[in-house]
């Protein structure tokens, strides 16, 4: 199955141009850097889904969480810092690992 239509199955609707105003309340309250701690939706071979409380999904990708981390199932629950919104696709990067310089922004 498609990563998208998993995705979009945990969090209906979540790149729909009618969410914008929940995106940037999302924006106004969290910040780069900020740890936010949720369960883990999906597990993907790119690694982990993460509902932290938006209607928006976090992502936490291989390499971007501690080697305890890498064997969690769905329902885990699982923290880390914000390193990147992505405006284009309505979602939230996620490391446990500290930011990296591939990276957006700047903590």
């Amino acid at each position: 199955m498609d990563i998208g239509i998993q995705i979009e199955a945990a969090f209906p609707n979540y790149r729909d141009t009618s969410k914008v105003r929940e995106w940037e309340s999302a924006l106004s309250e969290l910040a780069l850097g900020s740890l936010v701690s949720g369960l883990i939706v999906l597990k993907l071979k790119s690694g982990y889904v993460i509902d932290i409380g938006l209607p928006f999904p976090a992502l936490m990708l291989i390499g971007n969480f501690k080697p305890e981390n890498s064997d969690l199932s769905i329902g885990s629950k699982i923290s880390g810092n914000i390193y990147v919104f992505d405006e284009f696709k309505n979602q939230i990067g996620i490391t446990q690992t500290g930011r990296q310089e591939w990276m957006k922004g700047t903590w």
